[in-house]
């Protein structure tokens, strides 16, 4: 054996070596000596031998000396390392690791047919990150921050696979650590949250990705994903990653639609905004006001009724309100009307079988009052929205739940919901394509009055949610007032939105005194609208009529509005 590069004995252990390395594949000796540890190994020759075998003594914490490889004959190769001994404790750490070299260096020193796969996919992935380099070099030019990009980068390609890399075009590649730098550096400079969307094609299939970073002790993964199903209930979850450094953590998304395509970038903004507001509030309602239910209205007319109803059938009266809709719950007021008994009140035990539920949570309840022999009850309670799908499920769990104590009742207003709910159903069929998202519209729906929602035409309803939601978009894009106008078959359409909506609502309400109004307030994605139905007689108000009142009201007041002059 020739090799000018090593000592005689050196070349006396590597020619014994190689007449068992062709026995065994490899052949490994450990020496040591008083100031330094050698590593002699013979293997077969394959790309990578020499990274591995430096990189595993690295990976137990001893520095290398000095360290070479070179080609043998027969096809195989052979390695030498020194290791630095002149510490007692290096030396003692050595000695408890012989063992562990003898076992493990010929184990990753043997090569194996799959190495090859692993090995290609290495040197693909080194090209695609001096291609994404090379990508980078205008901007580290630009940005003078040549170590921060490259870090990013190396970081980049250490927690992804060969598989992701593969896939995805360098220019997109760079495009997204970019985007990231970027991102970081804003929230550690000003805080907050900040959202940033791309569609990109993979060689296989359209995807968008979602960049989303903010402070690491307000933003987690979990929560950015119930946040993005209230706005896109049934995406597709591609890939996801969290990067958490100097307390700011950005968070990677790539998701596509059910039918596994991008989502267009027309929807991008109103994703962006809602994952902003709602991860900047993070327990913020969708719908912050409660549904206004008029205490006269329970008063001097669903009890008395379920009272003259219970006298009339002798048997108890129940009344299911649906008050109110936020991002966690739905609430409701329970009304109602059954025999007295002799010990105890029902309202007492009601509430505690409410609350057995998880569920559910009551909130207020109303002493128990008694008239003709019976006992009125008035329950305040929530009902959360991960465990009951939409209102029809909580009904049917109350009723489950007021059968075992008060037996058999009457549903009061179980006609009224079936109707509500054949006509939401409508409406959903009816509004395919709106851009509305189905869990949204029936949280729309909900919001109205009871009464109202069950008499309206679908028609009126349809476009009044219609425009209510491009007002919405457009205020949110151009931050304008938004006033605009519609005539329904019954009603007539008002939609206000923007700053100032408050406010002119209210005179809104004063100007319109004696007709017949049912509205619903919208307070998300940072800004407040109202969409009111106006009738008098079930006839829309003429247009002439609400231009007059919008000039009235601007006359009287500060607020400046666009009074719409046509349908």
């Amino acid at each position: 054996m020739q090799n000018n590069r090593l000592l005689p004995d050196e070349i006396k252990y590597f020619e014994k070596m190689l007449r068992i390395a062709e026995k065994r594949d490899v052949c490994l000796k450990i020496v040591e000596e008083k100031e330094k540890g050698r590593i002699f190994l013979v293997a077969r020759d394959w790309p990578g031998l020499q990274d591995t075998v430096s990189t595993a003594i690295h990976e137990r914490g001893f520095n290398i000396l000095f360290f070479m490889g070179f080609v043998m004959e027969k096809g195989f190769a052979g390695i030498i390392a020194e290791i630095d001994l002149s510490d007692e404790e290096i030396r003692e750490k050595f000695k408890k690791e012989k063992d562990f070299f003898k076992k493990y260096l010929p184990d990753i020193a043997r090569f194996d047919p799959w190495m090859k796969g692993l090995i290609d996919s290495t040197a693909s992935k080194l090209r695609i990150f001096r291609e994404v380099l090379r990508i980078l070099r205008r901007e580290i030019r630009a940005r003078k921050r040549i170590r921060e990009i490259v870090l990013e980068t190396e970081k980049f390609f250490s927690s992804r696979s060969w598989a992701y890399i593969g896939e995805r075009r360098p220019e997109d590649i760079a495009q997204q650590i970019l985007m990231q730098i970027e991102l970081r550096k804003i929230v550690k400079e000003k805080g907050g949250i900040y959202v940033h969307i791309k569609n990109f094609q993979t060689t296989s299939e359209e995807l968008t990705g979602i960049l989303i970073a903010g402070p690491s002790r307000e933003l987690f993964l979990d929560q950015v994903l119930d946040v993005l199903r209230e706005i896109l209930p049934d995406f597709r979850r591609k890939f996801e990653k969290v990067f958490t450094q100097d307390g700011v953590t950005v968070i990677r998304l790539e998701i596509q639609t059910p039918d596994e395509k991008w989502y267009p970038e027309e929807k991008h903004f109103l994703i962006e905004r809602y994952l902003i507001e709602h991860l900047k509030l993070r327990r913020r309602k969708i719908l912050s006001e409660r549904l206004r239910v008029s205490p006269e209205i329970i008063g001097r007319v669903i009890i008395p009724s379920l009272i003259q109803e219970a006298r009339n059938t002798q048997i108890p009266q129940v009344y299911f309100l649906l008050t109110g809709l936020t991002e966690e719950s739905y609430h409701f007021k329970l009304l109602a009307v059954i025999p007295k008994r002799e010990n105890g009140t029902y309202t007492d035990e009601i509430i505690k079988a409410l609350e057995k539920d998880e569920g559910i949570s009551v909130l207020s309840s109303k002493a128990p009052s008694f008239s003709y022999g019976y006992e009125v009850v008035i329950i305040n309670f929530s009902a959360s929205v991960r465990k009951f799908e939409g209102p029809e499920d909580v009904y049917k769990k109350l009723n489950e739940i007021l059968r075992e104590i008060i037996g058999n009742f009457r549903d009061f207003d179980q006609g009224l919901r079936i109707v509500e709910e054949m006509k939401f159903s409508q409406l959903e069929e009816k509004m395919a394509g709106s851009g509305i998202e189905s869990h949204l519209l029936k949280r729309l729906y909900y919001s109205l009055d009871e009464f109202f929602r069950v008499q309206a035409e679908i028609d009126d309803l349809a476009v009044g949610f219609e425009t209510l939601w491009k007002a919405i978009i457009a205020s949110t894009q151009t931050h304008k007032f938004i006033c605009d106008f519609k005539e329904g078959k019954k009603s007539s359409i008002l939609v206000i939105c923007g700053d100032n909506a408050e406010k002119l609502f209210e005179l809104l309400l004063d100007e319109f005194r004696g007709k017949e109004i049912s509205a619903l307030r919208f307070d998300d994605l940072g800004l407040i609208a109202y969409l009111i139905f106006l009738s008098y007689n079930q006839k829309s108000v003429p247009l002439n009529e609400l231009q007059k009142a919008l000039k009235n009201i601007c006359e009287k007041s500060s607020i400046e509005v666009q009074i719409p002059t046509q349908v």
